[in-house]
């Protein structure tokens, strides 16, 4: 008899723990779920306020063709001035490694 019900409250111990972690999954789902749809609607309001801003569409293409391309020719001068940096710091160490061989 006593076997029996410690068998049973065994049991009952997984099944509370079992629960206890679905539980877990299905709260952090239920955010997960809402902060993709919080994104979601800053997605379609930054796309509704763009096709319904006071510019026209012609003007508003340019516009943002221009951001762009500004955008596009600074991140091109980043990207070789980094390079180059790399490269001058790659140089350094060669000629260090060198020296220290010698």
């Amino acid at each position: 008899m006593i076997t029996e019900i410690v068998r049973y409250w065994s049991i009952a111990r997984k099944i509370y723990r079992y629960w206890s972690v679905l539980q877990e999954i299905l709260y952090y789902w239920s955010l997960i779920k809402n902060v993709f749809s919080f994104l979601l609607g800053v997605v379609f309001g930054a796309i509704l306020a763009l096709l319904f801003a006071p510019q026209s569409g012609k003007e508003l293409r340019a516009k943002i063709q221009s951001t762009a391309e500004k955008d596009w020719q600074i991140m091109q001068e980043q990207w070789q001035a980094e390079t180059e940096k790399i490269h001058q710091r790659l140089d350094q160490m060669q000629s260090e490694q060198k020296q220290a061989q010698q």
